[in-house]
């Protein structure tokens, strides 16, 4: 019996790593948010399912239970089978790409992932001290989230919305959700003493407030959503003082939701940065019509391949098959649509998203019949009429647990699926099917495995081990790590050579490798260091590991698109041509392939060809400022101008102040097309400053226009205009540098050096002041700091940090941080 409790530890060892892996960042490797957790995941799966099944055989309590939990998991990976073997391109099916690392691959390590769980895991007690671990690791990912808060840590995405070491903060938000439910159902249903339940609850509102500095709408609506929810379940099953305070939680909610609909455009909301996203969505938002418009793609797709979809990882297909031309504002190409239900819908058609809609169905079925049918002393039928006594304790974490999964349904409507939360859900559904599982035997046989077996059939699964591990995970590491090594160097002949190594591993990263060496290729060709022969074999690798990717490729229209915008760059237009007709075959509205169509024919000189494709382009949206700039660019060149005067008049004003304009009117040699457009610009402008005049960028357009002009009068007289601007704006808000720093370069434009150094001397003194009011706060000093980089005194700058150090020690990390951003002293 010593061997099953080894084999359970080290079970166990390897299940409490999973738990871990939301910490994992891999620099070294493509994608470090996404691949080093989702390697870490496989491997430890690979490995506790290789003890699990000698487990299984010697511990008949490890086999599987029968639920319908169980059966929905198995039907939901069958359905993503069967959808892969009939996808539309069956290798990304399986394997995915090192962004998403999705894919059959993912669903085979999560049923196995769930098989191991639930078979080691058996009782609820098991199951609370696998979630208190899963809180301590979210007690870790929350530091993280709160240098970046502080401004300690850099928040990933560039933006102010937490990440942590999710690198995405739909990522963090959703994990943040289920801890925030895990630790609140923990409180009620776990902790026996004051302290315990007090760190739960603190955990709770902890993580509700890195929730709501995430700013993830759908999430933070989730929450909304399972808070009412919950108040539902215990107003209808709850007694006495439970009843009481769930219809206070509904009153609250209701409340909250009204005040906020009714306050959403006062100030209080639109300065709060998480409360004014909510204040901006309406049917009419650019997120929000974007997103109805890739659902309806979606919806239309599933039409053409209704049963089992187009197969997992194949939603740029579908968007490039249906892309609508009014999507040209969103980001370029989409590979998932933003709703997990959808993402099903194609993936694996309406089987596989009736398969995923069991698991939430029959979670909450097994959930009602646990906690809110539950009577004392004798189990009653599903559905029996007599009266159930309830236990209070039971229906509320029954209630919590029921609102976790419909906050996470609602979270799911409006971002798509990552490892991290796939792996707490199937960790939810394994502990609700140990639930209803926990005193009932395994579905197969009970005979137990001679100890003499033990060690071939381990050596069998060790032989299989090491094949997975190998194929599955070290092979397409190695192929992630010479990526980012080619991707460092600057030597043009060692990115040749760990490019070629990572090709020769032949993994399912190729593809975003060769997007990446194309990049590289047209970098290095466009370089007159590089010598003659390394560019030949570059260009020579570069063709091959481009007809290999193209023989089964799919309709992969982005694909296509890189390909012929490469050969373009290379100056091989028929070729390029070919590639970008088959990219627009795969995606007819695609804006992009038309412009890199047009870009080939002007090169060509085939201008006929050039103004047609300009014409379509145009005609798919004419609001598309780039797309009415092209026509009108292109009927200039082609002698034209009436009909770019007829473009430019129905074009959005914006129009008129784009450089490539002027530099179409000056070279065909139409000086006065060039006055009129500008002097139409001004005109323009002064309208702009009359509807607002408070707005210095108009002021400055006309100034550059008059300047144009060769009018430095009138240039610097609309200039004097904005110094009373600047002037305000230092009054209101005399702790900004950069109003000081804009007003000193207005007069340097100005030609007027006294009144810059005055400028600059008022702002170094007003940080000055606010240094000797207190001289141990960072701020002060980083602006002042920030002031004198700007005015290109980076030594001055060193001196401010080094008298912040003095001043306070702790502030050496701050400025230390600082001083490794600074550019190079001049």
């Amino acid at each position: 019996m010593k061997t099953n409790t080894y084999l359970r530890y080290g079970i166990l060892a390897g299940l409490a790593l999973v738990l871990f892996t939301p910490l994992l960042v891999t620099s070294s490797m493509f994608f470090p948010f996404i691949t080093g957790k989702n390697f870490t995941f496989r491997i430890i799966v690979e490995l506790v399912a290789a003890l699990w099944l000698i487990l299984a055989l010697r511990d008949p309590s490890a086999r599987p239970k029968k639920s319908l939990i169980l059966w929905g998991i198995i039907a939901l990976f069958l359905a993503t089978t069967v959808a892969t073997i009939f996808s539309l391109y069956p290798y990304h099916s399986f394997w995915s790409n090192y962004e998403r690392m999705d894919g059959l691959i993912t669903q085979i390590h999560l049923l196995l992932y769930f098989l191991v769980v639930t078979g080691v895991l058996t009782t609820r007690i098991y199951w609370h001290r696998f979630f208190n671990l899963s809180l301590v690791f979210a007690s870790c990912v929350s530091l993280y989230a709160v240098g970046q808060l502080s401004g300690l840590a850099d928040i990933h995405q560039g933006s102010v919305r937490i990440d942590a070491t999710l690198g995405n903060a739909a990522y963090m938000a959703v994990y943040m959700l289920i801890h925030l439910f895990l630790a609140t159902y923990l409180a009620i249903t776990y902790a026996r003493n004051v302290w315990l339940k007090a760190v739960y609850w603190a955990l709770a509102g902890w993580f509700t407030l890195l929730l709501y500095f995430t700013q993830t709408r759908g999430t933070i609506l989730g929450l909304i959503g399972g808070l009412f929810i919950f108040g539902l379940v215990l107003a209808w099953r709850g007694e006495g003082k439970i009843k009481k305070i769930a219809l206070g939680l509904l009153i609250g909610v209701i409340l909250f939701v009204g005040s906020f609909i009714f306050f959403k455009d006062t100030s209080l909301v639109r300065n709060n940065a998480t409360l004014n996203r909510f204040a901006t969505i309406s049917l009419t938002e650019a997120t929000t019509v974007s997103r109805f418009t890739i659902w309806s793609m979606s919806l239309q797709a599933v039409k053409e391949h209704p049963l089992f979809g187009w197969g997992p990882e194949n939603y740029l297909y579908v968007f490039s098959k249906y892309y609508q031309p009014s999507l040209w504002s969103q980001e370029p190409w989409f590979d998932r649509s933003h709703n997990v239900f959808l993402d099903w819908l194609i993936s694996a058609g309406l089987i596989g998203l009736s398969a995923y809609l069991f698991l939430f169905g029959t979670a909450i079925y097994y959930l009602y019949r646990f906690g809110l049918r539950k009577k004392t002393e004798v189990a009653q039928p599903v559905f029996s009429k007599q009266k159930v006594v309830i236990d209070q304790k039971e229906t509320i974490g029954v209630g919590i647990l029921v609102a976790l999964l419909v906050a996470y349904f609602i979270h799911n409507v409006f971002v798509f699926d990552n490892l991290i939360s796939y792996i707490l859900f199937f960790s939810l559904l394994g502990y609700v099917h140990t639930i209803v599982t926990e005193n009932k035997k395994g579905f197969w046989s009970e005979k137990i495995l001679a100890d003499s077996l033990t060690l071939p059939i381990g050596g069998i699964a060790l032989v299989l081990l090491a094949g997975s591990l190998y194929f599955i995970n070290i092979k397409p590491i190695m192929a992630s790590r010479g990526l980012i090594r080619a991707m460092s160097t600057t030597d043009a002949e060692i990115k040749y050579t760990e490019f070629k190594k990572v090709f020769a591993l032949n993994t399912f990263g190729s593809r975003e490798a060769l997007e990446q060496y194309l990049l590289v290729a047209t970098n290095v060709f466009g370089d007159q260091n590089v010598p003659v022969a390394t560019k030949q074999k570059i260009g020579e690798l570069a063709l091959a590991q481009m007809a290999k990717e193209t023989k089964d490729a799919g309709p992969d229209a982005r694909l296509y698109l890189l390909l012929g915008s490469f050969m373009s760059n290379i100056g091989r237009f028929d070729e390029s041509n070919a590639y970008l007709d088959k990219a627009l075959s795969y995606s007819p509205k695609k804006q992009a392939i038309y412009f890199q169509l047009i870009a080939n024919a002007v090169e060509q000189k085939n201008s006929t060809k050039a103004l047609a494709l300009a014409k379509q382009v145009y005609e798919l949206d004419p609001k598309y400022r780039e797309a009415s700039l092209m026509y009108a660019l292109v009927a200039i060149y082609s002698g034209q101008l009436d009909l770019a005067d007829q473009i430019l008049a129905k074009s959005d004003a914006q129009i008129l102040f784009e450089a490539r304009l002027l530099n179409a009117y000056n070279s065909i040699g139409r000086p006065d097309k060039v006055q009129a457009l500008l002097k139409l610009r001004i005109k323009n402008l002064e309208q702009a400053i009359k509807t607002n005049p408070q707005d210095e960028s108009n002021y400055l357009k006309s100034a550059e226009a008059w300047q144009t002009l060769g009018d430095k009068f009138k240039a610097d007289e609309v200039l004097r205009r904005i110094i009373p601007l600047w002037e305000a704006k230092i009054k209101t808000d005399p702790d900004n540098k950069d109003n000081y720093i804009s007003l000193a370069e207005l007069y340097f434009r100005l030609g007027d050096s006294q009144k810059v150094e005055e400028t600059i001397s008022r702002v170094v003194n007003y940080y000055e002041a606010k240094i000797k009011q207190n001289p141990r706060s960072f701020k002060a000093y980083q602006a002042l700091a920030e002031v004198f980089v700007q005015a290109n005194r980076v030594d001055l700058a060193k001196q401010v940090m080094g008298r912040a150090i003095s001043a306070n020690p702790s502030l050496r990390y701050q400025a230390q941080k600082f001083l490794d951003s600074l550019p190079p002293a001049k």
